[in-house]
């Protein structure tokens, strides 16, 4: 789904749909976002199917920014990497990288309550245009998601989507993700030959809401990867980084990686 509101570039992927759905348009590029994200939503409750919307590459053109993110209702999707190479993931021309701009998000809206409120999930895309190409500007195999889902049925991959059981990657793959009341534990199908480092990300509650920002929380090269919650984070997300080079790069000098999803991680007293 193209849409635009006047420079604005709002692009949307929908999942598992039935029927066309043309762009809605608004009066503002916040209208524009929630006018088509609905519009999804109602064909799923419509038709009594799962459907799933992602707002595609928000850094393209410059085009997006944290408000954006924070306050989509209904759909809680978006793509913190993108294998187009005009998009801009790493904010070189705009204000904040998309995992900035992710981290950003979930702090308002779990903290202040933005759009719905609950978490923000991140995809990995490669946007691919050139399909016969093997470095192009948008080409197959730069970025994906994985599902755990029960069955490859269309609804059944929607549904874990929804569940957040998924991890977005670009070349890392991953053999679990468990989280618990108390930890979260990624482990990593690893190659002998690569190095691994997994990065714990997250925003503490006790910051000072004007200076709150995300951090790294921990880091760690162990296998599987474990941070133990204290109770204090507002929410948690891991990157894992390799040192292996990406075989079709969106940017010089990217290696592969992955991206797991946040959790909301329960306050102690």
């Amino acid at each position: 789904m193209t849409d635009r509101f006047r420079l604005a570039e709002i692009h949307i992927n929908a999942i598992n749909l039935a029927e066309t759905i043309d762009p809605q348009k608004g009066d503002s590029v916040e209208a524009t976002i929630q006018n088509n994200l609905d519009a999804i939503s109602e064909q799923g409750r419509r038709l009594g199917r799962p459907v799933l919307a992602h707002l595609n590459h928000p850094n393209f053109r410059g085009s997006l920014g944290v408000e954006n993110l924070a306050n989509m209702k209904g759909e809680r999707f978006f793509e913190v990497y993108n294998g187009h190479r005009s998009v801009d993931n790493e904010g070189a021309t705009a204000k904040h990288s998309t995992e900035a701009l992710w981290d950003l998000a979930l702090t308002r809206r779990l903290r202040d309550g933005a759009g719905d409120g609950e978490i923000l999930f991140g995809l990995a895309t490669d946007d691919a245009h050139d399909h016969y190409e093997v470095d192009a500007v948008s080409v197959p195999g730069r970025g994906w998601i994985m599902v755990r889902s029960k069955s490859l049925e269309a609804d059944a991959i929607v549904e874990a989507m929804k569940r957040g059981d998924f991890y977005a990657s670009s070349g890392v793959t991953l053999e679990d993700i468990v989280v618990t009341d108390d930890a979260m534990t990624v482990t990593i199908e690893t190659d002998p030959e690569v190095t691994y480092t997994t990065e714990f990300i997250g925003v503490m509650r006790g910051d000072d809401p004007e200076t709150m920002a995300p951090r790294v929380l921990s880091t760690t090269r162990e296998n599987p990867a474990v941070h133990r919650f204290s109770g204090d984070e507002l929410y948690v997300r891991a990157r894992v980084l390799s040192d292996r080079p990406h075989p079709r790069p969106y940017a010089e000098g990217e290696f592969e990686q992955a991206w797991v999803q946040p959790v909301r991680v329960q306050e102690r007293p």
